[in-house]
């Protein structure tokens, strides 16, 4: 938990390249993808399914 929110407060998460600041934010998954990511190693894509 705690490495979570130093991932957050460092900038180092993102949503479709965009740093995300806030832990508490929602992603309301739409017909596109979306990129996510937790530093330089770990990538993911959600989909709608």
């Amino acid at each position: 938990m705690r490495t979570a929110l130093a991932t957050f407060a460092g900038g180092g998460a993102r949503v479709d390249g965009e740093p995300v600041r806030d832990e508490n934010m929602r992603i309301a998954v739409g017909p596109a993808d979306i990129r996510v990511s937790a530093g330089k190693k770990k990538h993911g894509i959600l989909r709608r399914g």
